[in-house]
């Protein structure tokens, strides 16, 4: 689970650094870990099949 912490990490300093005042009103490790499943997932829908 530590990228999905460290996506949460980067996501906070990001909108730390864009000014967002607001919070989006959902878990940040919840968006972070379907983040990277997504990701994940593109990922073997981009390589070549064998």
């Amino acid at each position: 689970m530590r990228p999905a912490l460290a996506v949460v990490e980067l996501r906070e300093a990001d909108d730390a650094a864009a000014g967002e005042l607001w919070p989006a009103g959902i878990d940040r490790t919840l968006h972070a870990a379907t983040e990277e499943r997504a990701h994940l997932l593109l990922a073997r829908f981009h390589s070549p099949r064998h």
